[in-house]
């Protein structure tokens, strides 16, 4: 008795494994986006896709460094986001974001000819706040976390 519940147990955790698998956002890009992510990046580490609407997006690791970049269907690099430490800003851009709290996180966006650095603060009252700045030290959006 005990090893018939037991194999029924086993066989409803496989089952909820494998319904879980197939749920999971597994999207290997086309051909044209996979060369064009090896044109843009020797040797990354740990790639994983995502499809998102009509792009694709690649997490990886970069010379050390956690990078998120955007790919269209034919392969070509629409944006890259880059991880950044705080003693990478630029003074004024610092200077602007320190004005909104303490520095928590900081990504470098380059999108087209437009870049911009996407800023997480913590305020006073522990709240966080996303600030987006220009690379001409222009804020563009706040916005409460």
């Amino acid at each position: 008795m005990e090893s018939r519940l037991h194999n029924v147990i086993k066989f409803f955790d496989l089952k909820s494994f494998y319904q879980k698998l197939l749920k999971k956002d597994f999207h290997l890009p086309p051909r044209q986006v996979t060369e064009g992510f090896a044109k843009n990046f020797n040797n990354p580490v740990n790639t994983e896709w995502h499809k998102v609407g009509d792009h694709y997006e690649a997490l990886f690791h970069h010379e050390n460094i956690e990078k998120l970049a955007f790919f269209n269907a034919l392969g070509q690099m629409t944006e890259i986001r880059t991880n950044q430490t705080v003693s990478e800003l630029p003074e004024p851009i610092n200077d602007t974001a320190s004005r909104q709290g303490e520095i928590m996180n900081v990504i470098y966006i380059q999108k087209g000819s437009q870049n911009s650095y996407e800023i997480i603060v913590k305020q006073t009252d522990f709240t966080r706040k996303l600030i987006l700045i220009s690379e001409d030290n222009e804020i563009l959006k706040t916005e409460i976390l």
